[in-house]
């Protein structure tokens, strides 16, 4: 977890309590997808649209 606690970080703690309470294994992807959502619900708290993990596409785009 990050150091400091659940109570700097309100709005983790409200939207993922599970993730902040227990903590997150740093084992695969968790710490990036946790990470990833958090930055996403993030976004959408402070009000704007967000996305999270669009690939991009394998083609070229016109000039």
């Amino acid at each position: 977890m990050i150091p400091g606690g659940p109570e700097q970080l309100k709005i983790a703690a409200d939207l993922f309590p599970q993730a902040m309470v227990r903590g997150l294994p740093d084992f695969s992807c968790n710490v990036h997808s946790f990470g990833c959502s958090y930055w996403t619900a993030l976004g959408h708290h402070a009000g704007f649209s967000a996305i999270c993990e669009l690939p991009v596409p394998n083609v070229a785009l016109p000039p």
